[in-house]
């Protein structure tokens, strides 16, 4: 309904107030998935439902933005970008009535509060880091930007020191603080958290490149990025369903690996004079590839040692820490380009230094999340050494 209401929108405040509804319920709806998997299957059998759900995650996040300038461009019955939003509606309706009829109920077996001052307070901390970062380099960085990030630490603090109250006194935290204390589930955040904010930022960077450093229209931008995404369901499947059960953690580093060596190799290519999609495409191909072997077991790895009863806190914090990590790449890796960018006139020559510095910037991110990864254990608790 509130992406119908996207459609539908005749001012640029009532887009704004649809799409804040449209969050708030994505929201509500996203983290139950992970957790009605952990509730459906068994440690051993969830490896193939986390392995099928990553995967099409992970092809979502890069297929989205390339649906959308596909249907934006083709204009669809005059609706321009009011297809993006109008074509949830038919998914969406299908998508509830599959579930209706195909999942089966899943309920906290106690009764359990809503912890509303602790959504006001995480949603402040992260307000506060995130807006700055997304405003400073265009209003030059004012005093009040450093203090507002700042403060978001304290109030951060803050929210942890009422959960841990909450813990003690009704036992219904907004974050169930003790999940923390899981090796794997505590490397797995960091992993997202590095991994996505890079992915998204490097996307939202190489779709500027093209459409304004290179003049490429809105579809063939689009269409360059379809190397990336259309392997990383394959890559998914093979490495969460066939070499993590054999393999374990290391299917994730090499993922890690394979993302770095594509994005050093893009650096490369663009530096070159004639860049063209088909130049950039094995390139694309090679960190979708190394992206599959990422997600898919990354799931797997993070939410293995997560007792069914924290299932939900545990799908809550993990979908949270992807969107923060989006967010922030968004910010960080797009405050470098637009730094650099400036109000240079538009061409390769004064885009193509920004692009190869913020790629730059993902590549260091990637190779923290590399370094992390080593925080996890090399096999999930519910796998065998070469099953």
């Amino acid at each position: 309904m509130a992406s119908a209401a996207c459609g539908a929108s005749q001012t640029s405040w009532q887009l704004i107030a649809a799409r804040v509804v449209q969050g708030l319920f994505a929201a509500m709806m996203v983290p139950q998935v992970l957790a009605v998997i952990q509730t459906m299957y068994a440690p051993r059998d969830r490896g193939r439902a986390v392995a099928a759900f990553g995967g099409l995650a992970g092809l979502a996040t890069i297929g989205g933005p390339i649906l959308g300038a596909l249907l934006t461009s083709g204009d669809i019955a005059g609706m321009g970008w009011r297809a993006i939003f109008w074509v949830n509606v038919p998914v969406g309706v299908i998508a509830l009535v599959l579930a209706w009829m195909h999942l089966p109920e899943s309920k906290a077996p106690g009764k359990v509060r809503l912890d509303i001052l602790g959504v006001v307070l995480a949603s402040a901390a992260m307000l506060m880091l995130i807006y700055p970062l997304i405003k400073g380099q265009d209003l030059g960085w004012p005093t009040w930007t450093f203090a507002s990030m700042a403060g978001a630490v304290a109030v951060l603090a803050l929210f942890v020191a009422y959960q841990r109250r909450r813990t003690r006194t009704d036992g219904s935290p907004l974050i169930e603080l003790s999940l923390f204390g899981y090796k794997s589930f505590t490397g797995g955040l960091l992993v997202n958290l590095l991994f996505m904010g890079g992915v998204i930022g490097f996307f939202l960077v190489f779709t500027l490149y093209m459409q304004v450093g290179l003049g490429y229209s809105v579809l063939r931008s689009g269409l360059t990025g379809i190397p990336w995404g259309a392997v990383v369901p394959v890559f998914a499947g093979v490495g969460a369903g066939v070499l993590a059960p054999k393999v374990g953690r290391p299917v994730m580093q090499i993922g890690l690996l394979l993302a770095i060596t594509a994005l050093v190799w893009l650096v490369w290519i663009v530096g070159r004079e004639d860049v063209t999609s088909l130049k950039t495409a094995p390139a694309l191909a090679l960190g979708g590839a190394g992206m599959g072997l990422v997600v898919a077991p990354l799931l797997d790895f993070t939410l293995a040692d997560v007792p069914i009863a924290d299932a939900g806190s545990a799908s809550g914090i993990y979908n949270s820490i992807q969107q923060i990590g989006s967010a922030i790449g968004i910010a960080g890796i797009g405050a470098l380009f637009f730094a650099q960018t400036g109000s240079t006139r538009p061409s390769p020559a004064t885009y193509t230094p920004p692009f190869q510095h913020a790629l730059w910037l993902t590549i260091a991110c990637f190779a923290v999340a590399l370094a992390a990864s080593f925080l996890m254990p090399r096999h999930a608790a519910h796998q065998e050494v070469g099953a």
